[in-house]
Protein backbone atom coordinates (compact mmCIF):
# COMPACT_ATOMS: atom_id res chain seq x y z
CA UNK A 1 0.00 0.00 0.00
CA UNK A 2 1.01 3.40 -1.11
CA UNK A 3 1.93 6.30 1.44
CA UNK A 4 0.91 9.41 0.62
CA UNK A 5 1.68 12.61 2.87
CA UNK A 6 -1.29 14.97 1.74
CA UNK A 7 -0.97 18.19 2.18
CA UNK A 8 -4.07 20.40 3.68
CA UNK A 9 -4.51 23.95 4.18
CA UNK A 10 -4.65 27.45 2.33
CA UNK A 11 -2.11 28.11 -0.13
CA UNK A 12 0.74 30.70 0.23
CA UNK A 13 1.29 28.76 3.23
CA UNK A 14 5.06 27.20 2.25
CA UNK A 15 3.49 23.71 0.80
CA UNK A 16 5.84 24.05 -2.07
CA UNK A 17 9.05 24.28 -0.32
CA UNK A 18 7.68 21.38 2.34
CA UNK A 19 7.00 19.30 -0.14
CA UNK A 20 10.45 19.75 -2.40
CA UNK A 21 12.35 19.25 0.42
CA UNK A 22 10.75 16.42 1.92
CA UNK A 23 11.13 15.16 -1.77
CA UNK A 24 15.01 15.13 -1.64
CA UNK A 25 14.88 12.09 0.88
CA UNK A 26 15.31 8.97 -1.34
CA UNK A 27 12.18 6.81 -0.11
CA UNK A 28 10.46 10.40 -0.95
CA UNK A 29 8.85 11.58 -4.20
CA UNK A 30 6.57 14.77 -4.02
CA UNK A 31 4.64 15.30 -7.24
CA UNK A 32 2.96 18.89 -6.20
CA UNK A 33 -0.32 19.81 -6.76
CA UNK A 34 -1.44 16.02 -8.36
CA UNK A 35 -5.15 17.90 -8.59
CA UNK A 36 -3.67 20.22 -11.49
CA UNK A 37 -2.70 17.33 -13.08
CA UNK A 38 -5.10 17.35 -16.01
CA UNK A 39 -5.29 21.05 -16.40
CA UNK A 40 -1.34 20.89 -17.27
CA UNK A 41 -1.69 17.99 -19.56
CA UNK A 42 -4.82 19.68 -21.38
CA UNK A 43 -2.61 23.48 -21.69
CA UNK A 44 0.74 22.36 -21.33
CA UNK A 45 2.20 23.97 -18.78
CA UNK A 46 5.24 22.68 -17.23
CA UNK A 47 6.54 20.78 -13.86
CA UNK A 48 9.22 21.98 -12.16
CA UNK A 49 11.70 20.49 -14.26
CA UNK A 50 10.84 23.35 -16.95
CA UNK A 51 9.21 20.92 -19.19
CA UNK A 52 5.74 20.49 -20.08
CA UNK A 53 4.29 18.26 -17.86
CA UNK A 54 3.62 15.89 -21.27
CA UNK A 55 6.92 16.34 -22.64
CA UNK A 56 9.05 15.93 -19.38
CA UNK A 57 10.48 12.37 -19.00
CA UNK A 58 9.28 11.53 -15.74
CA UNK A 59 5.60 12.32 -16.51
CA UNK A 60 5.94 10.41 -19.65
CA UNK A 61 7.05 7.13 -17.85
CA UNK A 62 4.19 7.83 -15.38
CA UNK A 63 1.64 8.51 -18.09
CA UNK A 64 2.82 4.84 -19.76
CA UNK A 65 2.43 3.01 -16.33
CA UNK A 66 -1.66 4.46 -15.64
CA UNK A 67 -4.53 2.17 -17.49
CA UNK A 68 -6.19 4.48 -20.08
CA UNK A 69 -8.89 6.27 -18.04
CA UNK A 70 -12.46 6.99 -19.16
CA UNK A 71 -13.42 10.71 -19.85
CA UNK A 72 -15.47 10.75 -16.66
CA UNK A 73 -12.79 10.07 -14.95
CA UNK A 74 -12.26 13.52 -13.75
CA UNK A 75 -11.38 16.33 -10.32
CA UNK A 76 -13.70 16.41 -7.93
CA UNK A 77 -16.88 17.77 -9.65
CA UNK A 78 -15.35 21.75 -9.94
CA UNK A 79 -18.99 23.55 -8.19
CA UNK A 80 -18.37 21.10 -5.00
CA UNK A 81 -17.99 23.42 -2.12
CA UNK A 82 -14.93 22.67 -0.23
CA UNK A 83 -16.49 23.71 3.13
CA UNK A 84 -19.59 21.48 2.28
CA UNK A 85 -17.05 18.54 2.80
CA UNK A 86 -17.12 19.13 6.96
CA UNK A 87 -19.99 19.81 7.37
CA UNK A 88 -22.32 17.13 9.54
CA UNK A 89 -24.58 15.70 7.24
CA UNK A 90 -23.16 16.38 3.71
CA UNK A 91 -19.94 14.81 3.97
CA UNK A 92 -21.61 11.29 3.90
CA UNK A 93 -23.28 12.10 0.86
CA UNK A 94 -20.11 12.54 -0.77
CA UNK A 95 -19.49 8.90 -0.92
CA UNK A 96 -22.59 8.43 -2.92
CA UNK A 97 -21.72 11.15 -5.17
CA UNK A 98 -20.55 9.23 -8.64
CA UNK A 99 -17.20 11.06 -8.86
CA UNK A 100 -16.30 9.47 -5.87
CA UNK A 101 -14.98 5.86 -7.21
CA UNK A 102 -13.57 7.29 -10.57
CA UNK A 103 -11.65 10.44 -8.63
CA UNK A 104 -10.13 7.30 -6.31
CA UNK A 105 -9.24 5.21 -8.81
CA UNK A 106 -6.99 7.64 -11.02
CA UNK A 107 -5.44 8.89 -8.06
CA UNK A 108 -4.55 5.63 -6.56
CA UNK A 109 -3.56 4.71 -10.45
CA UNK A 110 -0.68 7.73 -10.36
CA UNK A 111 0.05 7.28 -7.23
CA UNK A 112 0.99 3.87 -7.99
CA UNK A 113 2.52 4.59 -10.79
CA UNK A 114 4.67 7.25 -9.60
CA UNK A 115 5.51 4.94 -6.80
CA UNK A 116 6.98 2.23 -9.64
CA UNK A 117 9.03 4.96 -11.86
CA UNK A 118 10.24 6.75 -8.66
CA UNK A 119 10.74 3.78 -6.43
CA UNK A 120 9.78 5.58 -3.54
CA UNK A 121 7.21 4.20 -1.35
CA UNK A 122 6.28 7.63 0.14
CA UNK A 123 4.60 10.18 -2.16
CA UNK A 124 4.06 13.66 -0.94
CA UNK A 125 0.82 15.61 -2.99
CA UNK A 126 0.31 19.61 -1.99
CA UNK A 127 -3.33 19.34 -3.28
CA UNK A 128 -4.33 20.82 -0.48
CA UNK A 129 -8.05 19.52 -1.75
CA UNK A 130 -10.35 18.85 0.59
CA UNK A 131 -12.53 16.66 -0.52
CA UNK A 132 -10.58 14.59 -2.53
CA UNK A 133 -8.74 13.91 0.57
CA UNK A 134 -11.82 13.13 2.06
CA UNK A 135 -12.52 10.49 -1.18
CA UNK A 136 -9.10 8.86 -0.30
CA UNK A 137 -9.54 8.39 3.00
CA UNK A 138 -12.73 6.62 2.54
CA UNK A 139 -11.66 4.32 0.31
CA UNK A 140 -9.19 2.56 2.52
CA UNK A 141 -6.97 1.96 -0.03
CA UNK A 142 -4.01 4.31 0.56
CA UNK A 143 -2.56 5.06 3.80
CA UNK A 144 -2.62 8.69 4.50
CA UNK A 145 -1.05 10.92 6.78
CA UNK A 146 -2.42 14.54 6.62
CA UNK A 147 0.10 17.35 6.70
CA UNK A 148 -2.20 20.65 7.72
CA UNK A 149 -0.01 23.54 6.74
CA UNK A 150 -0.65 27.03 8.19
CA UNK A 151 0.66 30.86 7.90
CA UNK A 152 -0.26 33.90 9.66
CA UNK A 153 -3.07 35.28 7.89
CA UNK A 154 -1.31 38.66 7.60
CA UNK A 155 1.52 36.88 6.06
CA UNK A 156 -0.87 35.32 3.89
CA UNK A 157 -2.84 38.87 2.72
CA UNK A 158 0.67 40.19 2.15
CA UNK A 159 1.40 37.52 -0.64
CA UNK A 160 -1.90 38.08 -2.47
CA UNK A 161 -1.33 41.91 -2.41
CA UNK A 162 2.00 41.34 -4.15
CA UNK A 163 -0.10 39.51 -6.96
CA UNK A 164 -2.75 41.68 -7.50
CA UNK A 165 -3.43 42.79 -10.82
CA UNK A 166 -4.11 46.63 -9.51
CA UNK A 167 -1.90 47.55 -6.82
CA UNK A 168 -3.04 51.34 -7.80
CA UNK A 169 -6.29 50.36 -5.58
CA UNK A 170 -5.45 50.12 -1.71
CA UNK A 171 -5.95 46.41 -0.53
CA UNK A 172 -9.07 46.65 1.73
CA UNK A 173 -11.05 48.56 -1.12
CA UNK A 174 -9.59 46.06 -3.82
CA UNK A 175 -13.15 44.02 -4.79
CA UNK A 176 -11.20 41.28 -6.90
CA UNK A 177 -9.88 38.02 -5.72
CA UNK A 178 -6.61 39.29 -4.37
CA UNK A 179 -8.51 41.77 -2.69
CA UNK A 180 -8.26 41.56 1.29
CA UNK A 181 -12.29 40.82 2.20
CA UNK A 182 -11.88 37.75 -1.01
CA UNK A 183 -8.36 36.84 -0.04
CA UNK A 184 -9.40 36.50 4.25
CA UNK A 185 -12.67 34.61 3.04
CA UNK A 186 -10.25 32.01 1.31
CA UNK A 187 -7.55 31.94 3.95
CA UNK A 188 -10.73 31.26 6.46
CA UNK A 189 -12.27 28.93 4.77
CA UNK A 190 -9.51 26.55 3.38
CA UNK A 191 -7.85 26.55 6.53
CA UNK A 192 -11.13 25.76 8.27
CA UNK A 193 -12.21 23.21 6.15
CA UNK A 194 -9.13 21.56 6.44
CA UNK A 195 -9.20 21.23 10.44
CA UNK A 196 -12.51 20.54 10.69
CA UNK A 197 -12.95 17.36 7.72
CA UNK A 198 -9.90 16.00 10.20
CA UNK A 199 -11.63 16.24 12.89
CA UNK A 200 -15.20 15.38 11.56
CA UNK A 201 -13.51 12.06 10.64
CA UNK A 202 -11.63 12.06 13.84
CA UNK A 203 -8.37 12.23 12.30
CA UNK A 204 -7.06 15.29 13.44
CA UNK A 205 -4.86 13.97 15.74
CA UNK A 206 -3.01 12.12 13.44
CA UNK A 207 -2.51 14.82 11.31
CA UNK A 208 1.25 16.61 11.40
CA UNK A 209 0.34 20.26 12.01
CA UNK A 210 3.12 22.73 10.29
CA UNK A 211 3.34 26.15 11.14
CA UNK A 212 5.30 28.16 8.21
CA UNK A 213 6.46 29.69 10.81
CA UNK A 214 8.08 27.17 12.42
CA UNK A 215 9.55 25.89 8.90
CA UNK A 216 11.41 28.93 8.25
CA UNK A 217 12.37 29.47 11.79
CA UNK A 218 13.75 25.41 12.74
CA UNK A 219 13.56 23.53 8.93
CA UNK A 220 15.51 20.84 10.02
CA UNK A 221 13.55 19.97 12.88
CA UNK A 222 10.43 20.83 11.39
CA UNK A 223 11.32 18.40 8.53
CA UNK A 224 13.12 15.77 11.48
CA UNK A 225 9.64 15.72 13.05
CA UNK A 226 7.53 15.02 9.39
CA UNK A 227 9.66 12.16 8.59
CA UNK A 228 9.11 10.27 11.59
CA UNK A 229 5.74 10.50 11.56
CA UNK A 230 6.00 8.96 7.54
CA UNK A 231 8.81 6.12 9.57
CA UNK A 232 11.43 7.03 7.77
CA UNK A 233 14.96 8.87 9.20
CA UNK A 234 15.86 12.38 8.95
CA UNK A 235 18.15 12.52 6.11
CA UNK A 236 20.49 15.84 6.02
CA UNK A 237 20.66 16.31 2.19
CA UNK A 238 16.73 17.20 2.52
CA UNK A 239 17.49 20.68 3.15
CA UNK A 240 19.54 20.85 -0.44
CA UNK A 241 16.64 20.41 -1.71
CA UNK A 242 17.20 23.39 -4.16
CA UNK A 243 20.17 21.73 -5.75
CA UNK A 244 18.31 18.83 -6.75
CA UNK A 245 15.18 18.42 -9.43
CA UNK A 246 12.01 18.09 -8.78
CA UNK A 247 9.09 17.07 -10.73
CA UNK A 248 6.01 19.06 -8.66
CA UNK A 249 2.49 19.70 -10.76
CA UNK A 250 1.49 23.38 -9.70
CA UNK A 251 2.67 25.11 -6.76
CA UNK A 252 4.45 28.65 -6.16
CA UNK A 253 6.74 30.20 -8.39
CA UNK A 254 9.60 29.21 -6.68
CA UNK A 255 9.47 25.52 -7.44
CA UNK A 256 10.97 26.73 -10.94
CA UNK A 257 14.21 28.24 -9.06
CA UNK A 258 14.35 26.95 -5.41
CA UNK A 259 16.52 28.51 -2.99
CA UNK A 260 17.27 27.78 1.10
CA UNK A 261 14.69 27.67 3.73
CA UNK A 262 15.11 31.19 5.49
CA UNK A 263 12.64 33.30 6.86
CA UNK A 264 11.02 36.05 5.63
CA UNK A 265 8.94 38.73 7.31
CA UNK A 266 9.11 41.60 5.22
CA UNK A 267 5.17 41.67 5.03
CA UNK A 268 5.71 43.03 8.91
CA UNK A 269 6.65 45.96 7.24
CA UNK A 270 4.90 45.97 3.90
CA UNK A 271 1.34 45.41 4.83
CA UNK A 272 -0.35 48.37 5.71
CA UNK A 273 -1.69 49.51 9.62
CA UNK A 274 -5.17 49.38 8.16
CA UNK A 275 -4.65 45.91 7.01
CA UNK A 276 -4.09 44.71 9.86
CA UNK A 277 -5.74 46.16 12.51
CA UNK A 278 -8.96 45.02 10.49
CA UNK A 279 -7.26 41.78 10.39
CA UNK A 280 -7.81 41.79 14.16
CA UNK A 281 -11.31 42.82 14.10
CA UNK A 282 -12.58 40.10 11.72
CA UNK A 283 -11.17 38.05 14.37
CA UNK A 284 -7.70 36.86 12.68
CA UNK A 285 -5.46 36.97 15.26
CA UNK A 286 -8.16 34.35 17.35
CA UNK A 287 -8.07 32.54 14.18
CA UNK A 288 -4.41 32.37 13.78
CA UNK A 289 -4.18 31.18 17.36
CA UNK A 290 -6.94 28.04 16.43
CA UNK A 291 -5.31 27.19 13.47
CA UNK A 292 -1.72 27.08 15.14
CA UNK A 293 -0.07 29.58 13.78
CA UNK A 294 3.54 29.54 15.90
CA UNK A 295 3.25 32.59 18.54
CA UNK A 296 6.29 33.58 17.85
CA UNK A 297 5.64 34.88 14.22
Amino acid sequence: MVTVAYILGAGSSGSTLLSMALGNHPEIMTIGEFSQYDKHVAQGLPCSCGQAVTDCGFWSRVAAQVPERREETMPVRPHLSALRVALPGRSRALRRDPFYPLTVQSNLDFYEAVAEVSNCRVIVDASKDAARFYYLYHSGRVRLVPVLMVRDGRAYLDSMNKRRAHRWIPLLLDPGPKGFLRSYGRWVKMNLTSRCLLKGIRFYGNAVRVSYEDLVAAPGQVIKDVCQRLGLEYDTDMLQYHEAEHHNIAGSPARFAPGEIRPMHGWKERLPRSVKLVFGLLGGTFLNGLFGVSSGS
